[in-house]
Formats: structure tokens, C-alpha cells, sequence
């Protein structure tokens, strides 16, 4: 029974701490009045760098890398690429020609060096 009233203690502390928490730093506070000036830089095309370097020339305390950040988490920013396309499907590969391996084109190749293409010994010669 002293477990179970210790867990309902816990869960009202937990309670009460969770009520009155607040955090201790808030992510991007410096940028949230330049939410509009970001975006209409980067509209512009403007490098993370210049709208960082804008900021600081201004008395805002950032970096290159928090208003990358805020740009692409909080302001709904995209990146300019596009998705990654994966490697190509069977079907584009099926449409290669294939060539059959024959024995004979090693010994053409081998006797004929200023075809393109590897220089193979001949298996009779070694």
C-alpha cells in the first residue's frame, strides 16, 4: 500500500511541476520579430551567411547556423533542392542492351590492340 500512495505522490508532484514549468531558454527568441525580413531575404536570395551578417550589423546576437535552423523549422522554409532520386528502376535498366560474353572477342581484342576497350592476354600464350 506505501507503493501505491508514494506513485500517487509522485504523479501530483509531477503535476504541480508540470503546471508552473517554464523553460529556461526559448530556441530562437533573437529571431522571432524578423520572422517576415528572413523570408523576404530568402525570397531574394539571399545566403543564409548575408541574412546572419544583417542581423549582427543590427545588434542581433545569431549565427549562420540558428537562422539556417529557424528558417527551415519555424518559418516553414524549404530547401531549393529537390528529393533525392534513388537509383534507377529495373525497368530503365531492362531497356540496356546486353551483350552475350563470347570467347572469341577476348582473342580479337588481344590481337587487335587500337580497338577501344581493355588490352587481355591470350590464355594460349601465357
Amino acid at each position: 500500500m506505501s507503493k501505491e500512495s508514494t506513485s500517487e505522490e509522485i504523479q501530483k508532484a509531477l503535476k504541480a511541476t508540470v503546471e508552473t514549468y517554464t523553460p529556461l531558454r526559448v530556441r530562437f527568441k533573437r529571431l522571432l520579430d524578423f520572422k517576415e525580413e528572413i523570408q523576404q531575404l530568402r525570397n531574394r536570395r539571399a545566403s543564409f551567411a548575408a541574412i546572419a551578417d544583417i542581423l549582427r550589423k543590427h545588434g542581433v546576437e545569431t549565427s549562420v547556423e540558428l537562422v539556417r535552423l529557424y528558417y527551415r523549422e519555424l518559418a516553414g522554409g524549404r530547401g531549393r533542392r529537390g528529393k533525392r532520386r534513388g537509383r534507377p528502376t529495373v525497368s530503365t535498366v531492362t531497356n540496356r542492351k546486353t551483350i552475350p560474353f563470347k570467347h572469341s572477342t577476348l582473342k580479337t581484342r588481344a590481337n587487335h590492340p587500337s580497338e577501344p576497350g581493355p588490352r587481355i592476354a591470350n590464355v594460349e600464350d601465357l
